[in-house]
């Protein structure tokens, strides 16, 4: 197919179409798009436990509040409680998931723990907040806060815990620094996280403190108890 352009209206026409033709890969190929817009990062918040006991009685309820506060200390992704920090002042909280844990202390499977939520083992349910799936708990805005307070509740005897999972879970906000859009882990707010508990409930074959290391490293806390 042959096209036949005026020589004056080539001259206009051709160099606009050359700049469309080479510039479409260059703005079509660009990965970040609008998250460039972003800050980036991780950052922690300490979990208030409100019943914080070594032991619960079976049908009792572990609950957990979670707040995001008006300051938070950004870092890079992932969390490093070893780097520096950055002071960030938010100025509205839009969303919030956590990636949190539930698991039970299991000395008759490989590795020594047990997911309780698929042999429903416990209960969960947050008021305010939204429970999704088994282990993801989104906090409910408030007003200007973003919070939820969490109900554990074994229906078996054993030692529970509940941990900052995986890598950490998602934050999106505004800040006077622009807009935020990070990870974000927990940690709790009592000097005893009753680690021992599952230190000797995992049995003797079983060996947790590489994980329980790689965990505080990362600035991610996992508190346990024991249900009687």
């Amino acid at each position: 197919m042959y096209f036949v352009i005026d020589g004056k209206i080539s001259r206009v026409f051709l160099p606009a179409f050359l700049i469309l033709l080479f510039g479409i890969p260059f703005i079509s190929c660009d990965p970040r798009g609008t998250d460039e817009m972003y800050r980036g990062g991780a950052f922690q918040i300490k979990a208030k436990v409100l019943n914080p006991q070594d032991s619960l009685y079976l049908g009792d309820s572990l609950k957990v509040v979670f707040e995001i506060p008006d300051t938070i200390l950004l870092k890079g992704f992932p969390y490093d409680i070893n780097t520096t920090s950055e002071q960030i002042l938010l100025t509205d909280k839009s969303y919030c998931e956590l990636g949190e844990e539930v698991r039970i202390a299991d000395s008759n499977v490989t590795g020594g723990i047990n997911l309780p939520l698929a042999y429903n083992w416990c209960k969960l349910y947050a008021n305010p907040g939204t429970i999704s799936g088994n282990n993801v708990l989104r906090l409910t805005k408030i007003g200007s806060k973003l919070m939820a307070t969490y109900y554990l509740i074994p229906t078996r005897k054993g030692i529970f815990y509940i941990a900052s999972g995986g890598l950490g879970g998602y934050f999106d906000g505004n800040s006077t620094s622009g807009k935020i859009k990070c990870r974000i882990i927990f940690e709790f707010d009592v000097s005893d996280k009753h680690h021992n508990l599952l230190r000797s409930a995992v049995g003797q074959n079983n060996n947790i403190e590489p994980m329980l290391q790689q965990m505080s490293s990362r600035g991610q806390g996992l508190y346990a108890f024991a249900v009687k």
